[in-house]
């Protein structure tokens, strides 16, 4: 169990304010967090685990030049989830896990409220054969957007996805690989992959090399509230690297050349 509290005073961050007035004063925060976790061994090869965790956050902001209003901004994060980990055979190890968080912020004296809510769950799976490891997910997501300043009330969306990989050592050589395929209800299907092998040259010097694709959807926050864009695509992305590492009791070095590709990539900035 842990418990967790802080308190800030803040500064004035801005250098246009009128004297006198809630814009000028100084800007603080308070904090307070939980969580807790109880794992059970049934027997020597089955364990259940729950975790919760909690946090509040409430925040001053600057408001406008002649405001005499407080702003304040309300953050709440609330989250639980539930694992049962299971050794079927001496090879076999699988895990089924199920989760979810709800994330609300708002906004006062101004009515802005946001609340998104998160379940997911997922059954990953872990075979090894000899020198070869297969490693197996089978995951689920649904969210939820409610948002005060959103035509409707908020969006929803789900993902579903599947995803095989396999690692392979022997002698001085190691080979990763691995795919991916996800189900998005808003943009389809996406697959994605990654391989990459590594090679000691000797017990002292090791070269890696990789190359991997990725795909992020935006969130329904980032689609559907005040702040972002209905027709955001999702992010996609290609990175290729190579390195070279030293390792030699306590002294360690490295050197590392990538090149990375992303399209549609996702931020934050200005409407102009």
């Amino acid at each position: 169990m842990g418990l967790a509290s802080e308190r800030s005073s803040g500064f004035d961050a801005r250098v246009n304010s009128v004297a006198g007035t809630r814009a000028a004063d100084s800007d603080g925060h308070r904090s307070a967090s939980g969580s807790a976790r109880l794992g059970y061994a049934l027997n020597e090869r089955h364990r259940v685990q729950a975790s919760v965790a909690s946090q509040h956050i409430n925040g001053e902001y600057d408001a406008t030049a002649g405001s005499t209003t407080e702003d304040r901004s309300i953050h709440d994060l609330d989250a639980a989830s539930l694992n049962w980990t299971a050794q079927w055979l001496p090879a076999w190890r699988s895990t089924v896990s199920a989760g979810q968080s709800i994330d609300r912020y708002e906004t006062r004296p101004s009515s802005y409220v946001t609340r998104t809510e998160v379940q997911n769950a997922a059954w990953t799976n872990e075979v090894k054969l000899g020198d070869h490891v297969v490693r197996a997910v089978l995951e689920g997501r649904s969210d939820r957007l409610l948002n005060s300043s959103v035509s409707g009330g908020g969006g929803t969306r789900r993902d579903g996805a599947f995803g095989i990989g396999h690692e392979w050592r022997q002698d001085r050589l190691a080979i990763q690989s691995a795919i991916r395929e996800d189900h998005d209800s808003a943009f389809g299907t996406r697959v994605t992959g990654s391989v990459a092998a590594g090679w000691d040259l000797d017990r002292t010097w090791r070269v890696r090399g990789s190359w991997g694709t990725g795909f992020r959807a935006p969130t329904l926050y980032q689609r559907f509230s005040p702040y972002g864009q209905a027709d955001l695509l999702p992010e996609s992305s290609r990175t290729s690297e190579v390195g070279l590492q030293y390792r030699d009791g306590s002294t360690r070095l490295s050197l590392t050349m990538f090149d990375s590709h992303v399209t549609n990539l996702i931020q934050f900035g200005a409407a102009g």
